[in-house]
């Protein structure tokens, strides 16, 4: 009886039942090879790295170009108001040299020197309209209205008062009302500056949240990839050792005798193409076990012909013996007669050779009475050719 179980009319595949559906399911990844698999999914994990790293060097490079600009708006702004601060006291020494003046030409100059600081602080003032969120700012226009108070009262009360050179009229005017006018303008020069201040913090702090925000979405990048990453790579490491496995159960089974179990496994990876070659290979096996099997019950049958055959080999050889055993007696008479008949040769091979001497001596006389004849004969012709000549004569 065979230990191997060979195909039927019903296949059987490998593992559960549903096996064999997931597995005539052909996906993208049976169709690529285990280094593509591999490739794959080392890309799938590097490819988070590499936007995480994008995200990193984007969110350093706009981090940089923040602090750079509030560095320089810091700077545009610092400057200018520390340059305000300076004109505002440089208007006041103008003033004063104006009133101090000893004689006009002192006084001219000094009254252009002033003009001159305005000059100078109209455009400083006109250079921080430029940037937008200055100008947005209430502390700006509590500054300029501060300014446009002390240039009114300036021109009407101050420079009017230098150009007669009335120190005491100078003085009563600004203790009135141009010491105050000065102090709201500085006051409200360093409200600008406070604000400007506050603003730049706020600026910084927006940055950091940013810079916050962006670390937090590089993470959640990160993890999201590598997440993904790791379930691509764990459903493709998955999808080999289960075809793997399937494979492995063929084997086993054709290790035990069965080869009615197939392996069920498509695609064109490398498990696919063993996978067919496996199932060729069963295919091929199990023809030849077949052959075997018919040539097997053939020769089951010829042995039992000869046994049949040699049981009546030795039925007849029992009675060829007996007929043997006959012909060995016939033999023997045969012999002592062939041995009558070899003493009669010999006894017939003497009387042969005293004919033959006898034959020979007969030749002999023949010969000898056959020379005679011939001599007589040639008497004969010549008494026959006298009797010619003598009856021509």
């Amino acid at each position: 009886m065979s230990l191997l179980r060979m195909p039927g009319r019903g296949r059987k595949e490998s593992g559960a039942e549903g096996t064999s559906t997931a597995a005539s399911r052909v996906s993208w990844r049976d169709n690529l090879g285990i280094q593509s698999k591999i490739m794959t999914a080392l890309v799938l994990m590097a490819i988070p790295a590499v936007l995480a790293g994008a995200a990193v060097v984007m969110a350093g490079s706009q981090a940089v170009a923040d602090t750079q600009a509030m560095v320089d708006q810091q700077q545009n702004v610092s400057l200018p108001i520390a340059n305000l601060r300076t004109l505002f006291a440089s208007e006041r020494v103008q003033l004063d040299r104006a009133v101090m003046a000893q004689d006009d030409t002192t006084r001219d100059n000094a009254l252009q020197g002033l003009e001159m600081v305005e000059q100078q602080i109209d455009e400083t003032l006109a250079g921080l309209t430029r940037y937008d969120q200055i100008v947005s700012m209430p502390a700006w226009d509590e500054l300029l209205a501060a300014r446009d108070e002390w240039n009114a009262y300036r021109d009407d009360q101050f420079v009017a008062i230098a150009q007669r050179g009335d120190v005491e009229a100078f003085v009563r005017a600004d203790a009135v009302s141009g010491a105050a006018l000065r102090a709201k303008m500085n006051s409200s020069l360093d409200a600008f500056e406070a604000e400007i201040a506050t603003t730049t913090q706020t600026d910084i702090d927006a940055a950091q949240v940013s810079k916050q925000v962006a670390m937090v979405g590089v993470v959640v990048i990160l993890v999201i990839g590598l997440v993904g990453s790791l379930f691509v790579g764990w459903r493709i490491a998955r999808g080999v050792k289960q075809r793997v496995g399937r494979v492995g159960v063929v084997l086993d089974a054709m290790a035990s005798g069965d080869l009615t179990t197939h392996v069920g496994v498509t695609g064109n990876d490398e498990i696919g193409r063993m996978a067919r070659q496996l199932d060729e290979a069963q295919e091929r096996l199990s023809s030849v076990l077949s052959s075997v099997s018919d040539a097997s019950s053939t020769v089951v049958m010829a042995i039992t012909q000869m046994s049949g055959a040699s049981r009546e080999v030795i039925d007849g050889s029992s009675e060829t013996a007996t007929k043997a055993s006959a012909v060995a007696a016939s033999a023997e008479d045969v012999s002592r007669n062939v041995q009558a008949v070899t003493q009669g040769a010999q006894d017939m091979d003497v009387s042969i050779r005293e004919i033959s001497h006898n034959a020979n001596e007969a030749a002999r006389v023949a010969g000898e009475a056959a020379s005679v004849a011939d001599h007589t004969n040639s008497i004969v012709l010549k008494l026959g050719e006298s009797s010619q000549e003598i009856g021509e004569v």
